[in-house]
């Protein structure tokens, strides 16, 4: 197994949806939030809920976890997954 597959655990100030974590600290690390458009928490289009998925993966701290297990902020990618009915934007 080269990467770690971890969904659902605390990390800083939340719980990240899911987090891929290679074997080797030499490669990139991933942070994935996924979002489904919320009118009722203002996010009216796919954009929208992706910039929330980003923002929270920032507020919230979620590469703390990463970064205790020795990984630099370089070394960590941020992906928002956003869904609308059948329709899906990763960014």
């Amino acid at each position: 197994k080269t990467h770690q597959v971890l969904s659902n655990r605390e990390s800083g100030y939340g719980r990240y949806d899911t987090m891929i974590v290679p074997r080797d600290s030499a490669l990139p690390a991933t942070v994935l939030e996924f979002k489904v458009v919320d009118p009722y928490d203002g996010e009216h289009t796919l954009e929208d809920a992706l910039a929330s998925a980003h923002a929270q993966i920032v507020e919230r701290d979620y590469d703390a976890e990463l970064m205790d297990r020795g990984f630099a902020a370089h070394q960590i990618r941020h992906f928002g997954v956003a869904f609308q009915g059948k329709h899906c934007l990763v960014g």
